[in-house]
């Protein structure tokens, strides 16, 4: 529409919304302030920055639209995690009951991933000195990807194709929460969080952000995997209204193979 505005980065910011992929900014329509946010992938450059990029967005969005169109059209898909801190920034609160859950292939190498973590966290709870606020995170999660990674080696134990359904998302929010303790304690970029938070317009950027206000979503033919998966999820909380046609039904539990007997290739 031609009263429409970008949201501009605020100085040192480009770089960090940047990887995120995100692209934001408003018009007016009916009087109203319309905010719009294009989401291309779930794939940012640097999902450790897309975090804090996206809080900057929502509470931007927050403080100065009364509506929001999503456009994530053409959505490829990508991470999980990136879905998940996206519709926790949507949604009043994580339900488990509602939020999407998979059944993945129990192979040795997810198992191999989640026994990983869990070593890590566990060694950071046993630590003498370790720092107290950090371990509560870590003693928060433990139990809860702990259970998750039940399930996983239960079905690897009895041979099923799949497991019983999992939650990737405490996985995504126990990042979320390291990496807010990180930037809350030590910084991003060498930046304190005085610093980040002139740098970020006086957006806290250590914690999550909401949006509060009605939300359209354009989806087509053309979004696959967390294409699919983001909007249905927040179909699922009641928090969007879904303009656009199905999207394509891809995704599941993705493996990639290779051949070199002849010509090298690879497939997932």
């Amino acid at each position: 529409p031609g009263t429409f505005k970008a949201l501009k980065p605020v100085p040192g910011m480009a770089q960090i919304l940047k990887s995120s992929g995100l692209f934001a900014g408003s018009f007016l329509y009916n009087g109203k302030r319309v905010g719009f946010l294009r989401i291309p992938s779930y794939t940012p450059s640097d999902l450790t920055l897309s975090l804090f990029a996206l809080r900057f967005v929502i509470a931007k969005l927050e403080q100065t639209t009364e509506m929001l169109v999503i456009d994530q059209t053409n959505n490829p898909g990508g991470y999980v995690a990136y879905s998940d801190w996206i519709v926790a920034s949507l949604v009043k609160e994580y339900d488990p009951k509602i939020h999407m859950k998979f059944k993945v292939r129990p192979t040795q190498a997810f198992l191999r991933n989640y026994a990983s973590l869990m070593a890590m966290i566990k060694k950071s709870i046993e630590e003498e000195d370790p720092k107290p606020e950090l371990k509560a995170i870590y003693e928060k999660y433990y139990p809860l990807i702990s259970r998750e990674f039940g399930k996983v080696k239960r079905a690897f134990e009895m041979g099923n194709f799949l497991s019983e359904p999992i939650s990737l998302a405490v996985t995504s929010y126990f990042l979320e929460e390291q990496l807010s303790y990180t930037v809350k304690n030590e910084g991003l970029n060498g930046s304190k969080v005085a610093t980040l938070m002139n740098k970020f317009a006086g957006v806290d950027i250590t914690k999550r952000q909401k949006y509060s206000k009605p939300i359209v979503m354009l989806i087509n033919e053309l979004d696959f995997s967390g294409g699919d998966a983001t909007p249905a999820n927040l179909q699922d909380y009641r928090r969007v209204k879904l303009y656009g046609v199905g999207t394509a039904g891809a995704g599941g539990s993705v493996g990639s193979f290779q051949n070199k007997v002849l010509n090298h290739f690879s497939y997932r």
